[in-house]
């Protein structure tokens, strides 16, 4: 009865600080996170700019995820309701791993496929790179070719004549099907040079937040290599981590995504694999980069984006946007 009575308590807060705010948003977070987090002030611009405003002073849909229990669902709403998951939910929060597609008009997450006619595809890292302007016709296109242009500048720079050697930022190594992995592959590339870890896993350092004030990406633009493991490896489960390496010129040592990280829009390139199984691949790839002048030029020569990139962005916020506004004039 305690749990029952603090959830409702948290639901309410929740709906009243947004009764309460200056500009009523046009959707109802519930299970969601602090209004305070990046993607539901994403999707509250990409709800108003899909709708040029029209809607602003009112809830038009409810917007659920993961962060609570799945009771909440049972409460009768008048409001047409949208699931969006930023977590992996195969290994993680298993019990949205139906992604409430049976109590929810619109699903939206990482998996490639669902037997559920009411899922659309669209993964988090789309809502931390991508302006949420683009929901509007005349804007779609550019705000695409903004991120895919900043993606693929970095091509054919050499991060090793940066002064970080290797980074880790993460706030824990024991979540998921990946638990450990962080911890096994940053003691491996200790055996080259120090590792600089700025998060609260193993933290060492402070530059993060003293030179770069908690900007990743500034961060990222100093260090030669950076390990971005997924916490669990998931088919389609490709965060925000691999991009923001790439995007900077860190070389990404990464694990996650079956190790086929959205293949409709990265060809592969420019990005060390790591098999947990066979650590050594990983160690021995670092010293040829480091070693191999001829070697490394030709790994970061690479292209870095399938031709298919921007067609495939562009899709999953037409669908996105399309199906929303059919709830909203339902």
């Amino acid at each position: 009865m305690r749990k029952f009575s603090h959830e409702v308590k948290r639901v309410t807060r929740h709906f009243l600080a947004q009764q309460q705010s200056k500009k009523l948003c046009p959707l109802l977070y519930t299970n969601g996170w602090n209004t305070d987090f990046k993607s539901p002030r994403w999707w509250t611009d990409f709800v108003n700019h899909a709708t040029d405003g029209a809607f602003s002073n009112q809830f038009l849909l409810e917007w659920t995820s993961v962060f609570g229990p799945r009771w909440i669902h049972q409460i009768p709403r008048s409001l047409p309701r949208i699931f969006f998951t930023p977590e992996d939910t195969e290994f993680r929060y298993k019990q949205y791993n139906d992604y409430l597609a049976e109590k929810s008009d619109l699903a939206l997450g990482f998996k490639y496929q669902s037997e559920h006619a009411n899922y659309i595809r669209f993964p988090l890292w789309l809502n931390y790179f991508l302006d949420s302007q683009c929901a509007k016709d005349t804007h779609r296109a550019q705000c695409v070719n903004d991120f895919l242009t900043e993606l693929d500048n970095q091509r054919g720079s050499n991060p090793f004549e940066r002064n970080v050697f290797c980074s880790l930022v993460a706030s824990h190594d024991e979540r998921g099907n990946g638990a450990g992995l962080r911890a096994q592959t940053g003691t491996l590339m200790e055996s080259v040079a120090p590792v600089l870890y700025e998060g609260r896993f193993r933290k060492n350092s402070t530059m993060l937040m003293d030179q770069f004030q908690d900007d990743i990406r500034a961060y990222l633009r100093h260090s030669t290599l950076n390990i971005c493991l997924e916490n669990t490896n998931s088919p389609g489960y490709t965060t925000e981590k691999l991009f923001q390496s790439l995007m900077n010129g860190a070389i990404p040592i990464y694990w996650g995504s079956s190790n086929r990280p959205e293949p409709e829009v990265l060809t592969g390139n420019g990005i060390i694999f790591h098999d947990p199984k066979n650590p050594d691949a990983t160690l021995k790839e670092v010293l040829r980069l480091k070693d191999d002048s001829t070697y490394r030029e030709d790994f970061l020569g690479k292209p870095l984006l399938k031709e298919t990139a921007s067609e495939y962005i562009e899709e999953r916020i037409v669908l996105a946007k399309t199906r929303i506004l059919q709830l909203i004039v339902h």
